[in-house]
């Protein structure tokens, strides 16, 4: 029984495994089409950037072969949370959410995106700069901490738009940041040797046990 149990665990982790991969092959797709479109700009809004992502990725004939459904501000109930306790209004929601079935599991994964910038910037109209330094610690206390407290599922990854700089500086940025907080090292490592060609990604590890990915898709 419990060989039973050990193998039935580890079919289940490596349909998990393999589902995440082809996430981020549907994420890397539509962003590649969304760069031939030319649409982003430095002044949109993450959710509408998602909103285009989401509605490439769904056309996708990967997606549709292998019904796997995509969608966005899916409810997220906190792993810590006391249900008894939960309010609608006040439950978590993730940008974008993936579902899929293998033969053994029900499959899901989620994707939060935030904007990100090297640069302090005006949006169209405002007479304001805009800090781009926020956005970095946006990324980091909206972002990685929230999959490291649970407040998000740890099948989750996390997205940065970059809309102005350069990915590398960005990440550069964000890997300051933590260290300033931080005498472990949670930093961002890029992945190399991987299958996606367009997009980068990268992962850190929190408390040695959290692993998150990170996709820095460049619209800059």
């Amino acid at each position: 029984m419990i060989m039973s149990n050990t193998l039935n665990h580890n079919i289940i982790s490596a349909a998990k495994s393999s589902f995440e991969g082809i996430c981020f092959k549907l994420l890397e797709e539509a962003y590649i089409c969304m760069r031939t479109k030319n649409i982003i700009s430095y002044d949109y809004e993450e959710d509408a950037i998602s909103l285009y992502l989401i509605e490439e990725m769904n056309k996708n004939s990967n997606a549709i072969n292998r019904r796997i459904s995509v969608h966005t501000q899916e409810p997220i109930v906190p792993m810590s949370a006391d249900t008894n306790r939960l309010s609608i209004k006040h439950i978590p929601r993730i940008d974008i959410c993936l579902g899929g079935f293998s033969s053994e599991t029900r499959l899901a994964f989620h994707m939060e995106a935030k904007n990100l910038y090297e640069i302090n910037f005006r949006k169209t109209g405002k007479k304001n700069k805009i800090n781009a330094y926020q956005y970095i610690k946006r990324y980091i206390d909206t972002g990685i901490k929230h999959i490291v407290t649970n407040y998000y599922p740890p099948n989750s990854a996390l997205i940065g738009y970059v809309l102005n700089g350069s990915p590398a500086n960005i990440i550069n940025m964000i890997n300051q940041e933590i260290s300033s907080r931080t005498s472990h090292r949670e930093g961002i490592s890029i992945l190399q040797n991987t299958q996606f060609t367009k997009m980068i990604i990268g992962e850190s590890c929190h408390n040695h046990t959290t692993h998150i990915k990170h996709c820095f898709l460049d619209f800059s």
